[in-house]
């Protein structure tokens, strides 16, 4: 029988001016003011900009750091009580007026929020199950302002934004190809500042205004100093500090500590100090200094390790309150840049700027079909239950009209024929078939800029002019033995035609220009069955489904810088569909039509009562523009 322990504390007042860091599965707190030398900036060792931090316990067992150290722990407990069930938190964030603070779980690929003192525990976002390390958030930040929460997904290339309780996620920015791996925010002034690899970026708290501050070496983490306007970052493995305006002006190296005795992998700025987390020095510390003077340090604590991994400085006075936002009353979330500005994550904003649209209309005879809708048409569809047109499909999927009141006689509601195509008008006023069945046998999915083109069973691409009064098939591309051409999509812009390729023995994403030169295959590997395929203009962006690897990925044109988006509700995904923010796709085993963010992913349920989705298609006023 396993024991459980359960730890009783007494909370009273919190104590404001805390330095919070994370090491191993913990997060803990120290006084602004410790010391494991009694504050003897000598005892310490030479550091900064020339020496060494040779005493600051690199032989704990003979100096005061060790004995400091064991007793600071027990300190701690008071400062911050202990968070039960971490395994790892990589990033830290806090809002001292609410008393809350948040983390990264870099373990669990999850994002967390506790109050102070230890209640209200709530998880806010999950990457799902299958989350490899690349899953993992990496960087995090809270606007105590507007009560927002910024975290990264580097995995996806993604800055997302939600409110406190983790309702109405929203994505900010693709960084896409660069990764954000730390993050400070601003929210007097309205800035968030991203850095990653070599570079340090800066965007308004709306995504808007970005711009580049630096790009030189790795940069490990930073850090922002309202007060004076200031951003402070470090680089691991030069074992240097740096600082610069916010615009990326005085530009500066800190100080230079010695690489051999130094590894800095976080830093935090309050008041006239610096601190930061040193994975070498003292067997692993915390450290502060002055900004005017670094070489004089001060040990806070020692004999950490080498898991050490996050540092905030806890204090009221770093986040003063005010802001656009409380007043603002935003449906969905608020964005202060620093004027303030509503979002909607689902929907749209209503023409009032606060309130959120909703994001399906019921459909109305004769008009232009609302944007950002999704229908589909299931296998041997009737006239009455198909209330959207297609124009790409399978042998067992047809389109209808839609009437201004329901079918009374049963030739109304009569099957449509298998092996069409059908030509819906935007009015909506009627329908027909084309070209005549015997033309179109064989056809697996469609698509249609003019010209009607068809991926078919037999290997081949064929197209189809049907405007013309007797339209005669004609065949694109005869693909080699083995081919199995499924998902089709057209760009208009290259004139390319897009399809996935079931070929067994090399299954395979390919291209080729209408007139059916140039055969490219742009994906080969880490694929078994592609399905669906769907380009999204806009972004210059193709989705495509496996639907034996059971996942859905984003990727150039070209097949480069591939990203799988989502693997939830992707048991066996058939076809795909991308309108604005958002992706669509139906799944035969799933037996439902479903949404994600097509950046950041996810999944929601649209229908779930279908016995086979086949084929669908988003349809909206900007589409094929």
């Amino acid at each position: 029988m396993c024991a459980v322990r359960v730890v009783t504390m007494e909370w009273s007042a919190a104590v404001d001016e805390v330095v919070v860091y994370s090491v191993s599965w913990e997060v803990r707190g120290a006084a602004l003011n410790a010391s494991v030398a009694a504050g003897d900036a000598s005892e310490t060792g030479e550091a900064g900009a020339s020496g060494e931090a040779g005493e600051t316990g690199e032989a704990g067992e003979t100096s005061e750091a060790g004995e400091a150290g064991v007793a600071g722990v027990a300190d701690e407990r008071g400062l911050l009580p202990p968070v039960p069930q971490l395994s790892m938190a990589s990033a830290l964030a806090y809002d001292a007026a609410a008393e809350l603070l948040f983390w990264v779980d870099a373990e669990a690929a999850r994002v967390w929020r506790v109050r102070r003192d230890g209640g209200g525990r709530a998880l806010l976002e999950d990457a799902g199950e299958g989350a490899g390390a690349a899953d993992w958030p990496a960087a995090l930040a809270a606007d105590w302002r507007a009560r927002n929460v910024y975290w990264s997904d580097p995995r996806r290339a993604l800055v997302l934004v939600a409110r406190y309780d983790g309702a109405h996620r929203y994505v900010l920015l693709d960084s896409d190809p660069l990764a954000v791996t730390s993050m400070a925010i601003d929210p007097v002034e309205g800035w968030l500042f991203l850095a990653g690899g070599g570079w340090i970026q800066r965007a308004r708290l709306d995504g808007g205004q970005r711009g580049l501050l630096y790009n030189g070496s790795a940069v490990g983490d930073v850090a922002a100093d309202g007060a004076a306007r200031r951003l402070y970052w470090l680089e691991p493995g030069g074992a240097r500090l740096w600082a610069a305006d916010y615009d990326g002006a005085r530009r500066g190296l800190l100080a230079q500590l010695p690489a051999q005795r130094h590894h800095p992998v976080a830093l935090a700025v309050y008041g006239a100090s610096l601190y930061w987390l040193d994975t070498s020095a003292g067997r692993g510390s915390v450290l502060a200094a002055p900004l005017a003077n670094l070489t004089q340090l001060r040990v806070l604590r020692d004999n950490l390790g080498d898991s050490l991994k996050d540092i905030a400085v806890w204090a009221r006075a770093a986040q003063p309150a005010g802001g656009a936002c409380a007043a603002a009353r935003c449906e969905a979330l608020c964005l202060a840049a620093p004027a303030p500005r509503c979002v909607c994550p689902h929907g749209r904003l209503a023409p009032d700027g606060r309130n959120c649209t909703r994001e399906y209309r019921p459909a109305r005879p004769a008009a232009r079909p609302p944007p950002y809708t999704a229908r589909f048409c299931p296998q041997r569809t009737t006239r009455s239950s198909c209330t959207r047109a297609s124009l790409r499909s399978t042998p067992f999927t047809c389109w209808t009209r839609r009437t201004s009141t329901p079918p009374t006689s049963p030739s109304e509601t009569s099957e449509c024929p298998p092996a069409a195509a059908a030509r819906w008008p935007r009015a909506g006023t009627h329908w027909e078939l084309m070209p005549r069945r015997e033309l179109m046998r064989n056809a697996i999915s469609l698509a249609y800029d003019g010209t009607l083109y068809w991926s078919s069973t037999a290997g081949a691409l064929r197209a189809a002019r049907p405007a013309a009064p007797a339209p005669r098939p004609a065949t694109v591309l005869r693909l080699g033995p083995g081919a199995r051409p499924r998902g089709l999509d057209y760009e208009p812009c290259e004139r390319r035609l897009y399809w996935t390729n079931w070929n067994e023995s090399q299954p395979s994403i390919q291209r080729a220009y209408a007139s059916g030169r140039g055969l490219q295959t742009v994906v080969a590997t880490h694929i078994l069955m592609p399905n669906g395929l769907a380009l999204d203009h806009a972004a210059k962006k193709l989705y495509w489904a496996d639907a034996r690897l059971d996942k859905i990925e984003r990727m150039q044109y070209d097949g480069s810088q591939r990203r799988v988006v989502t693997r939830t509700s992707t048991e066996h995904p058939f076809d795909l569909a991308v309108a604005g923010p958002w992706l669509y796709w139906t799944d035969w085993l799933a037996h439902g039509v479903f949404r994600a963010d097509k950046l950041a992913g996810g999944a929601t349920a649209l229908r779930r009562d279908v016995p086979r989705p086949m084929a669908i298609l988003a349809v909206l006023p900007q589409h094929q523009t």
